[in-house]
């Protein structure tokens, strides 16, 4: 087993605890994504290597601490294929593997003891997904994410010619339609991007960037 770890500045010694913790007592090889240092540090750039290590097979889980354990778990849901849970007790940890079948695991430097996260990893870590009814709602998971990814398909096809702030501003509006229900399928999708290439025309625009932000 591979472990991915994960903090910013304020856990630095927690990251260090654990770290320590998993190997001697597991056996694990843990992989540190994080920073040593107690400099200001963002906590969105190590909960992203660290999701990224995992959806990729460079380590099977991870773990990420911050203050509180929400931004750094944020960070790593954004990630496709990562479900990431932010436990400040042992229950929900444990819970979250059976259930959920989460691949990460958060908790906050400020808001749990040592003593206790350490609890809520060995909890997580021997938890095992039980599938069954459980999968179902995972795989409706998956069917979000992959409705999220047509949209990103269809663009990046579609619109490489942009700029990149003319790909992530025409990006939004259509995930805003996404989002709300109007667009389900690709060809809808489709449809209505052609819609905004006829706007373009008609308003003489060549800048979508421009185009969308008078329009929209």
């Amino acid at each position: 087993m591979k472990i991915g770890i994960g903090n910013d500045h304020v856990a630095v010694e927690y990251k260090k605890e654990i770290k320590k913790y998993i190997e001697e007592k597991y056996g694990y090889e843990v992989v540190n994504y994080g920073t040593d240092s107690t400099e200001r540090f963002n906590y969105p750039v190590s909960g992203e290597a660290v999701a990224n290590a995992v959806v990729n097979g460079e380590v099977d889980k991870g773990i990420v601490i911050c203050g509180t354990g929400v931004g750094i778990s944020l960070a790593a849901n954004k990630v496709n294929g990562i479900r990431c849970v932010t436990c400040s007790e042992p229950y929900s940890a444990l819970l979250s593997r059976q259930h959920n079948n989460t691949n990460m695991l958060a908790f906050g430097a400020r808001v749990v003891g040592i003593e206790l996260a350490k609890m809520i990893v060995d909890a997580w870590l021997s938890g095992e997904y039980e599938g069954g009814r459980h999968q179902v709602r995972i795989d409706m998971l998956k069917e979000i994410e992959e409705k999220l990814n047509t949209v990103q398909m269809y663009l990046e096809n579609n619109y490489k010619d942009l700029t990149l702030q003319s790909y992530e501003d025409a990006k939004e509006v259509v995930e805003r339609y996404e989002k709300s229900g109007l667009l389900k399928q690709k060809d809808m999708i489709q449809k209505k991007m052609a819609e905004f290439d006829a706007k373009l025309v008609h308003y003489g625009h060549t800048n979508v960037s421009e185009f969308l932000k008078e329009r929209y």
